[in-house]
């Protein structure tokens, strides 16, 4: 969740067609109608998703495997959006996100 709040508010602090809301929550600036509207819809909700998982784990909740591995894909995803579209290189062969490169705890 952390990763995403920054990458919103950089792309806020960069982009001279936004103009931050009032209220600069991370759900807020999410929502807000210039920058939902530049989103994918599938983005929108993917970016959603990471909100959510990270919000339990802000709060001590537990938080699955089934609802981190999710968040953390979308969040590559979301990357490349940002990569794409706030870079002034166009970065080439990212790929699909690749899970094996995510580090697994060993649990006793």
């Amino acid at each position: 969740r952390m990763a995403l709040e920054l990458a919103v508010n950089w792309i806020f602090s960069e982009d001279p067609l936004l103009k931050l809301p009032y209220d600069t929550s991370l759900s807020s600036l999410m929502n807000e109608n210039d920058f939902a509207n530049e989103l994918p819809y599938q983005l929108k909700n993917e970016i959603h998703l990471i909100r959510k998982v990270g919000n339990l784990a802000i709060h001590n909740k537990y938080v699955s495997d089934r609802d981190s591995l999710p968040a953390v894909e979308n969040l590559y995803f979301f990357c490349k959006y940002m990569a794409r579209g706030y870079s002034d290189v166009i970065p080439t062969n990212l790929g699909p996100f690749d899970f094996e490169l995510i580090p697994q705890v060993l649990l006793n």
